[in-house]
Parts: structure tokens; C-alpha cells; sequence
């Protein structure tokens, strides 16, 4: 499994230590005499005005503290337990709702992973018909018929031997290439090892050994309408290699950009997850809640006990 890159692993580090911070309220200032007077408990017979100083905490208080988007307004409630889902589907939206600026990290490394998943796909493509074209107009431009198209494997191991070889030596039947140095000779040999066929085995002796090997053999080696040789070719070749291996490198990459970017939206996601639950509650920001980190070491503040 291929490692995230650094600044990947040292995001999901963060996210670890935030989960770490002790959540607890903030202290409200002392009231003075006056302020005691006025908010104290209402004389008798008279309405008691405490309930109505107070900010109302209900939604319909705080609508212009909403996001609004367009015609609507998106009021953060305690009850958000989606925020961390819309973190999870688009990285950086749950950072908006709870109103945190590193929501814009989120949306650059998503722009960001997705900008180089689409570069590195469309090299990916330009080598692959890049490498198929040389493969039909010169591999393959001495044998007649359609030329079709092979799967990529098919490609690949065009990449490795000179020519194909036959699929049979003899019409009629199926006697495979014995040329090594060709894909199906190779590839006939490598069976007959397998399966403990006799190598001065060369036709069928009714054995079941070569049947087993020559039923593989017809499954894999390379048809006649799908030959190849690069002889008098060598330069060619050469660069169907370079193409071959440029669009396997592309694909590695454009793989590597989805993996970090399925990190960026689980990242996302786990950071919302621990704001609300050290927020103490499912909502956006409250004035009633502060983060307070502490070590506990003598030599950072603790007080040594006695």
C-alpha cells in the first residue's frame, strides 16, 4: 500500500492532537453592586425583566447569524449532526458552517488533488494512444486484417519481446511456437515447465500433463490477428517503450491524487466531528465554550505538590 504524502500524515496528526484539548467554560466576569442591583431578584408584585434582558438562544434569534446563500439562510442549530456528512461529501464545507477559516485549506488541497488527478489522467490517456498507435502502424502493420484491440496487458508484453511468434505451426491443429525468443515460444516453454511436460515433448502424446498445458496455452498466447514484431523497428520500439512506461507512471499518479483526496474528505470529516463534540454540542460557535490546553509538568506552570 502506497504511503500519504508528509503533509497528509501531519494533517491527520493535528487532527489527532485537537482531539486532545480539554474543552471547558469560560469564566463570566464578576458583577459589581450596581450591576448585582439591576440583575438581582425583582422586587415584589413586579415583572421579573432577567427573562427578557437575556439573548433568546432559540433559531429563529439567530437567523441573520445564519450563512446565507443566495435567497437562503443556513442557521447552524444544535441538532447539526449533518455537518460533519457535508465535510465528508465536499472538504471544508463543515469548517464553513462552524465558521472556522481553515475551511479554506480544505477547499485548496481539494482543488489542488483534483487539479493534478485530471492532469495526470490526461497524460495517462495521451500515452496510451500514443503507445496503441505505434503498436498498429508499426507492430503490427505487416500482418493483414483488422488489427484489433488487445487488452493492456496485450501491450505490455509487446513492450518485452520482439515479435509474437505464431499461434500454431501447423494448420489445422494447434502446435505451439517453439521460438523463445518469441512471446508465444516463451510462453509455450514456461507451461511445459509448469506442468512437467517433457521438453523434448513437441506434439501431443496424449498425456494429461500436456493436455493441461496446452489448454492454458491456447487461453493466453497471442492470436494470428493479433501479431506483432518490431524487427527493423528497434527505434521504435524504443520509444513504445518510453510511452508504455510514461502511461503506467501517469496512472500511478492519478491513483495517488484519489487516495489523497479520499483523505482530504475523511480528514475533513473527523475534524468537524471533534469540533462539535469539544464544543459541547452539535452547532456552530458558542460564546459559552472555550479551549484551554494543559500540560501537566512542574515544569510548565503545575504546581508541585507538597
Amino acid at each position: 500500500m502506497r504511503r500519504l504524502p508528509s503533509f497528509v500524515r501531519s494533517g491527520c496528526t493535528a487532527a489527532l492532537v485537537a482531539a486532545a484539548v480539554v474543552c471547558s467554560p469560560r469564566q463570566a466576569p464578576a458583577q459589581g453592586p450596581a450591576q448585582a442591583g439591576v440583575l438581582g431578584a425583582p422586587p415584589a408584585g413586579s415583572p421579573d425583566l432577567r427573562a427578557a434582558w437575556r439573548p433568546s438562544r432559540d433559531s429563529s434569534q439567530r437567523a441573520t447569524d445564519g450563512i446565507k446563500i443566495g435567497r437562503w439562510t443556513v442557521i447552524p442549530r444544535d441538532s447539526s449532526w449533518w455537518v460533519p456528512l457535508t465535510s465528508l461529501a465536499l472538504p471544508g464545507t463543515g469548517q464553513l458552517f462552524l465558521g472556522q477559516p481553515r475551511a479554506v485549506a480544505y477547499f485548496a488541497m481539494e482543488a489542488f488533488t483534483i487539479f493534478n488527478y485530471l492532469n495526470q489522467h490526461g497524460e495517462m490517456v495521451r500515452e496510451r494512444n500514443r503507445s496503441q498507435a505505434l503498436a498498429h502502424d508499426v507492430a503490427r502493420a505487416l500482418f493483414p486484417g483488422a488489427r484489433p484491440a488487445g487488452t493492456w496487458a496485450y501491450y505490455e508484453e509487446m513492450e518485452k519481446y520482439v515479435q509474437s511468434g505464431v499461434f500454431t505451426r501447423v494448420p489445422g491443429a494447434v502446435a505451439p511456437e517453439t521460438d523463445v525468443d518469441s512471446y508465444n515460444g516463451w510462453l509455450w516453454g514456461d507451461l511445459k515447465q509448469r506442468y512437467g511436460v517433457p521438453a523434448s515433448v513437441q506434439t501431443d502424446d496424449g498425456s494429461d500433463m500436456y493436455r493441461r498445458a496446452i489448454n492454458d496455452y491456447i487461453e493466453r498466447a497471442v492470436r494470428d490477428e493479433y501479431r506483432w514484431t518490431w524487427q527493423n523497428a528497434e527505434l521504435e520500439q524504443d520509444v513504445y517503450r518510453r510511452s508504455i512506461r510514461a502511461k503506467n507512471q501517469a496512472n500511478r499518479d492519478a491513483m495517488a491524487n484519489v487516495r489523497m483526496m479520499a483523505a482530504n474528505h475523511l480528514l475533513s470529516m473527523l475534524d468537524a466531528f471533534v469540533t462539535l463534540r469539544l464544543s459541547g454540542r452539535l452547532g456552530a460557535n458558542s460564546d459559552e465554550t472555550g479551549f484551554v490546553a494543559t500540560l501537566p509538568w512542574a515544569p510548565f506552570g503545575r504546581p508541585r505538590s507538597r
